[in-house]
């Protein structure tokens, strides 16, 4: 478990500009073909923040190297280069807030996608980077001859 202490800055709210937070990451998982990990996220000094958290989730699995049809043939050595990365996110509210917790999952829900936008674009550059570093082995061309 890893905890990371940072600043966000708040919008729409006229008594504060600057929330401390406080992430704490927990890893479930770490194996050769699968990581997964939960992240929770709790203000301070923000009206409401304590009760309610946003939490994330993240799952990170590489697929096997064997085609789905195991008929097809397929080379043992070039290696999978296929993967599944998935995050979810929700809000973990330990009070009722009737008249803010429309807006307070709305807002979440606003900045989470945001960030994840952005994440997911600074991701896809860094496997560019990667293919370009790590370019895969040329192939032959498979032809199968009829039975």
């Amino acid at each position: 478990m890893k905890q990371m202490y940072y600043e966000v800055s708040v919008e729409n709210n006229p008594f504060v500009k600057i929330s401390p937070c406080e992430r704490t990451f927990m890893l479930f998982h770490n194996e050769k073909h699968r990581m997964e990990m939960r992240c929770w996220t709790q203000f301070r000094n923000v009206p409401y923040c304590d009760n309610f958290n946003p939490e994330e989730h993240y799952l990170l699995v590489s697929l096997p190297k064997q085609p789905i049809n195991p008929n097809l043939p397929y080379p043992k050595d070039v290696p999978s280069r296929r993967c599944i990365f998935r995050i979810t996110f929700h809000m973990i509210f330990h009070k009722k807030i009737p008249m803010f917790q429309g807006k307070i999952e709305k807002g979440s829900i606003e900045k989470g996608n945001e960030s994840f936008g952005i994440m997911t674009n600074w991701l896809l550059t860094k496997i560019e980077e990667h293919r370009l570093l790590y370019p895969l082995p040329k192939q032959k061309p498979m032809v199968s001859a009829p039975p």
